[in-house]
């Protein structure tokens, strides 16, 4: 029982000793729930500000639209929303996008399904060869893939390679 009570003591004084505790806890959960979609819009509009900024950056490379940056995210789900976002914008993609997240290197490589088909270029094969940056590993589908890794400071290495490794691939004409 003293435990219980030394708890429940616990609780309220966390919870700034209000008076009546369910009804705070209860006050405290919709406040969390509110937040948590305030950070969601927030969220969303930061990816899609980014997409907009890195829409701009595309360049052309080897016969395809080329973009490699590393971006800011709070999630490997964010990264992967950000690269589908960006690919439904800008055709003929080839994109690498690295993050840091939770202290660790994140890539995602994203294909333009037509390039996929092709097959002279491999989203797994790609994110696999840029992962050797950052120390770490990956895989996914032939149009889209993801790494994680050790090493964040090898995000900008990876970026860097990725550019030369698609100027590498003979893309058009066999």
């Amino acid at each position: 029982m003293n435990q219980q009570l030394d708890l429940l003591s616990q609780v309220r004084e966390t919870l700034g000793n209000p008076q009546h505790l369910i009804p705070s806890i209860e006050k405290q959960s919709e406040e969390i729930t509110t937040l948590r979609k305030q950070l969601e819009q927030f969220e969303q509009q930061s990816l899609n500000q980014q997409k907009d900024q890195l829409a701009t950056q595309v360049k052309e490379l080897n016969g395809v639209n080329f973009l490699a940056a590393v971006v800011q995210t709070g999630s490997a789900e964010s990264l992967k929303t950000l690269a589908f976002n960006l690919r439904q914008v800008v055709p003929n993609l080839v994109l690498v996008l690295g993050a840091e997240i939770d202290g660790k290197p994140q890539l995602a490589v994203m294909l333009d399904d037509e390039i996929a088909k092709i097959g002279k270029l491999n989203a797994t094969t790609l994110v696999r060869e840029l992962a050797k940056e950052i120390q770490g590993g990956g895989g996914g589908q032939p149009f889209f893939a993801t790494a994680g890794g050790k090493n964040v400071a090898g995000l900008a290495a990876a970026i860097a390679k990725a550019e030369g490794l698609i100027n590498g691939i003979k893309l058009n004409g066999g």
